[in-house]
């Protein structure tokens, strides 16, 4: 009887083991995936970066077309050609910068209340959640 008891306690043993080494094998790979996207999260924040920045410009510019820069001497031959900032080009700085800071101050405040949002639903409260 006591070998019986030997023989299921090492075989449970050696059981054990098994799930003990593949549980840290997947851990090791959920890490490395965890990593991978954080890395691709970095990415796309970058690039979402860039789009805020030019998001304002490029709404300022579709607005005004292309009349901020105009060709003071249109002819054919390019060595006259000279380009000037019209009198209206003062509004594109005016517009694009109030409107890229109200554009940031947006993506922040949105980023600031998910993430509270967030940690809200990851915090245990003894008093509610028993």
């Amino acid at each position: 009887m006591e070998y019986h008891h030997d023989v299921a306690l090492s075989d449970n043993t050696l059981f054990l083991a098994h799930i003990s080494k593949t549980s840290r094998e997947e851990s090791m790979e959920l890490q490395k995936f965890a990593k991978e996207s954080y890395k691709d999260s970095k990415s796309i924040w970058v690039l979402n970066f860039i789009a805020l920045v030019y998001l304002p410009a490029s709404l300022v510019i579709s607005i005004f077309g292309s009349d901020l820069i105009i060709d003071t001497n249109p002819t054919s031959d390019p060595a006259k050609s000279h380009l000037e900032a019209s009198g209206e080009f003062w509004w594109f700085p005016a517009l694009t910068f109030p409107l890229l800071f109200l554009t940031a101050g947006g993506a922040l405040a949105w980023d600031r209340w998910q993430r509270k949002r967030d940690m809200a639903k990851f915090t245990f409260n003894p008093a509610t959640d028993g």
